[in-house]
């Protein structure tokens, strides 16, 4: 139970409707939509807001309750903050000439073996991202283990990624999970336990933990269901600085199929290069490469959403940067 005095938000409903808004935000006296949102289902309005202050103008569109675009509480907000405030709505229509953004923003998570987990606010996901994803994976390398957990936007295909990439110098072990309401938290991937039993396939091996290309000079035989032999290259960015490692060795079909893959953390951002080869003997000499597998690329830049709610129940939903907020008028 609330404390007296306290002031309680009313619950925002992130229920989708049929009813779509241009969207936009910027840092001008006007903003071009260059897509639609779908509205929650307590939000039929379409609503513009310009704000003129010290700082410059700035202008947002996008879905209102029809309070928000009534109620005078939102002008007392900014009275006295030497803001001139204007807001104009309309009635929100089913259909839109603009391509639709949908309504998905997950929050995003990073953390590295027991390290305290990193927030980073969440985010309005990109228009080919429909979950929010949670990819976790364990390295084993020179004897040391180190385990990676993010949650951040991804795409449903994206969802059930497990597998792993081996040389025996290095194993990679991830699995994902996925869910597809608006700002869901997936459950925790189970990680797959090693199997040594080997099932037959030779792979050429090498790796290199300085350059994006290594000298095949050997073969190792691959173990349980890493039935796919992969060419591996990982670039990784933090700040001005540029590392590679490349790896040939054994891998899963689920990695194969996953192709191409970014991520970026706080410190550094990671780009991953996959290459899988058809097998048509045991003997690696004979591996043949018919094609690179697809890639799907994780962006994680992408415009987040306000969710802006008051005690007369005025909530409105728009793009700003980088963070999920709730603001109080009046």
């Amino acid at each position: 139970m609330a404390a007296a005095g306290t002031r309680v938000l009313p619950d925002i409903s992130i229920t989708p409707s049929s009813l779509l808004c241009p969207a936009c935000d910027a840092n001008a006296a006007t903003c071009t939509a260059q897509y639609a949102m779908r509205c929650a289902r307590e939000e039929p309005q379409c609503f513009t807001f310009s704000e003129t202050s010290a700082n410059g103008p700035k202008t947002m569109m996008g879905c209102s309750t029809e309070s928000f675009c009534a109620n005078s509480g939102v002008a007392q907000y900014f009275k006295g903050t030497k803001s001139e405030v204007t807001i104009s709505c309309t009635r929100a229509g089913s259909t839109s000439v603009l391509p639709l953004h949908y309504l998905q923003y997950c929050r995003k998570f990073f953390q590295v073996n027991s390290n305290p987990v990193t927030f980073l606010g969440a985010a309005l996901c990109s228009l080919d991202q429909d979950v929010c994803l949670y990819e976790y994976s364990h390295i084993l390398y020179a004897g040391t283990e180190s385990l990676h957990a993010i949650i951040q936007c991804g795409k449903s295909s994206e969802c059930g990624r497990r597998g792993t990439i081996s040389h025996p110098e290095k194993r990679m072990t991830l699995n994902t999970t996925c869910c597809d309401k608006p700002n869901c938290f997936p459950d925790k991937p189970l990680l797959t336990q090693e199997i040594t039993v080997k099932n037959g396939l030779t792979c050429e091996s090498c790796f290199s933990p300085n350059t994006t290309r290594c000298l095949v000079n050997k073969t190792m035989q691959c173990a349980g269901n890493e039935t796919r032999c992969i060419r591996y290259t990982e670039t990784v960015t933090q700040g001005q600085s540029i590392s590679y490692e490349t790896l040939n060795g054994c891998s899963t079909e689920e990695i194969c199929m996953s192709g191409d893959r970014s991520q970026n953390n706080p410190t550094k951002k990671l780009e991953m290069n996959i290459t899988c080869l058809t097998v048509r003997s045991s003997n690696a000499s004979s591996a043949n490469c018919v094609s690179s597998v697809r890639a799907l690329q994780i962006q994680l830049l992408s415009v987040p959403t306000i969710l802006i709610s008051s005690l007369l129940t005025v909530t409105v939903s728009l793009w700003a940067p980088y963070f999920l907020n709730t603001v109080v008028f009046g």
